[in-house]
C-alpha cells in the first residue's frame, strides 16, 4: 500500500513539474498578451453532405501479393463529398445567429484558428465576442479528406492520366505574389502587415485543391446542408469560397442572415431576380490594400444593392486608413482590428441579431 502511494505521489510530482514547465513557457506568453481565459460552453466537430458510393479504387497498389509487404485495401463502400465542420460556442452568447467561416483555395479551416506567429485568430476572437462559430474544411480539402478514385483508376490503367481530377497546390513563390505580400518572392512591401518572419509557418497550411468546376456544386451542396442543420446563420467567405457562398444564398436566402465576403468577389447582379434576392441579405464586402480592381467591383455592387433597398457596405481598408494588408489579412498583424470592424457591422446591420432582443422580433423590424 505504501509503495503504491509513493508511486502515485511521484506521478503527481512529475505531472506538477510538467505543468510548471508549460506555465513557464506558452501559458505565460498568453498571459503576457493580456488575454483572459477563453470560456466556452461546447465544442466539437461533425461532417455534412457525405455521399456513399461503391468503388474498387481504394488503393494504388493492385498487386495480389501487396506492395512493400502490405496487402492492398479492398474495394467497397466509400463516403465522398463530405465537408468537415468544427464548432466552438462561447460560455455567454451575445449574438443570436452563428457564424460560419469558410476558407479560400489552397487552404483549410485552420486559416481562421490562429495566425502563423501564434496570435489569436478570428475563430476564438469571435467566440470571445459572444458568437457561436462553425469553421468549415471544404469538400476535398484538409480534414474533409479527398476522393482518390480517379487517381487510383489512372494508376491501375483503367482511365487515362488526363482524366484525373485537376489538382494543384500553391508554391511559396506563387502564394507570396498572388496574395500580395510583396512584388517578388522574399521581398515584402515596406508597409506589409503580414508577419513576414512567420511566412514558412503560414505556408505549412497550404494544401492541395481539387479544381474542376464540379467542386463548386459539391461545396454549395455542403454549405446548404450545413445551414439546414444549424439554422439561420451569418456566412463569412474568403476568396474562392465567395462564389460558393453567393450560390448557396440563392438556394437558402431565408437562412443566410448576412454574408461577409472577404475578398470573395461579388454576387451575380445581372438579373432583377438576383438583385431582389441579394438585397434582402445584409452584405459586407471587405477588400484590402493593393486591390483596386476588386475595390471597384464591390463599390459597384454596393451601389446596386443600396439602390434596391438592401443593406450593403463596401469596406475597402485603405479607404478607412488601414493600409498594408494583403489577401490574407485574417492572419496579419492587425487582424483583430479588422475583425472588430466586421463585428461592429454585424451587430449594427443584422436585424434581430442580439440575444437580448424580444422573442417576437422578426427580420426587418
Amino acid at each position: 500500500m505504501r509503495t503504491a502511494t509513493i508511486r502515485r505521489l511521484r506521478g503527481l510530482s512529475l505531472g506538477t513539474a510538467a505543468l510548471a514547465i508549460l506555465a513557464s513557457s506558452h501559458i505565460v506568453d498568453l498571459r503576457a498578451q493580456g488575454k483572459p481565459p477563453l470560456l466556452i460552453r461546447d465544442q466539437g466537430n461533425f461532417y455534412v453532405n457525405a455521399e456513399k458510393v461503391q468503388t474498387p479504387y481504394n488503393d494504388t497498389c493492385k498487386l495480389a501479393g501487396g506492395c512493400a509487404g502490405i496487402a492492398p485495401f479492398e474495394g467497397g463502400t466509400d463516403e465522398i463529398n463530405q465537408a468537415y465542420v468544427d464548432y466552438q460556442f462561447p460560455h455567454l452568447k451575445a449574438f443570436k445567429y452563428p457564424i460560419i467561416f469558410t476558407h479560400g483555395g489552397g487552404h483549410h479551416g485552420g486559416y481562421y484558428e490562429s495566425t502563423p506567429d501564434r496570435r489569436e485568430g478570428w475563430r476564438s476572437y469571435f467566440v470571445r465576442n459572444g458568437f457561436d462559430t462553425y469553421v468549415v474544411d471544404d469538400v476535398n480539402r484538409g480534414r474533409s479528406g479527398y476522393d482518390i478514385r480517379r487517381i487510383v483508376a489512372a494508376v491501375w490503367g483503367d482511365i487515362p492520366v488526363s482524366q484525373i481530377d485537376r489538382i494543384n497546390k500553391y508554391s511559396l513563390e506563387r502564394a507570396w505574389t498572388a496574395f500580395r505580400l510583396g512584388p517578388t518572392y522574399g521581398t515584402a512591401y515596406p508597409d506589409a502587415q503580414f508577419p513576414i518572419e512567420s511566412f514558412d509557418a503560414y505556408a505549412g497550411q497550404l494544401v492541395p485543391s481539387f479544381r474542376l468546376p464540379i467542386e463548386t456544386d459539391r461545396n454549395v451542396h455542403a454549405f446548404v446542408s450545413l445551414v439546414d442543420q444549424v439554422g439561420p446563420s451569418v456566412l463569412v467567405t474568403w476568396s474562392q469560397s465567395g462564389s460558393f457562398g453567393w450560390l448557396s444564398a440563392l438556394h437558402r436566402p431565408d437562412k443566410f442572415k448576412a454574408i461577409v465576403a472577404l475578398e470573395g468577389g461579388v454576387p451575380d447582379l445581372s438579373t432583377p431576380q438576383n438583385v431582389a434576392l441579394y438585397s434582402k441579405i445584409p452584405i459586407l464586402f471587405v477588400v484590402a490594400d493593393r486591390a483596386a480592381p476588386q475595390a471597384a467591383l464591390v463599390h459597384a455592387a454596393e451601389e446596386t444593392l443600396l439602390n434596391a433597398g438592401g443593406i450593403a457596405k463596401a469596406l475597402v481598408l485603405p479607404e478607412v486608413g488601414i493600409t498594408g494588408n494583403s489577401h490574407v489579412f485574417v492572419v496579419e498583424k492587425n487582424n483583430l482590428q479588422i475583425a472588430d470592424l466586421v463585428i461592429d457591422w454585424l451587430k449594427t446591420n443584422v436585424p434581430c441579431s442580439r440575444e437580448e432582443e424580444p422573442s417576437d422580433c422578426r427580420p426587418g423590424d
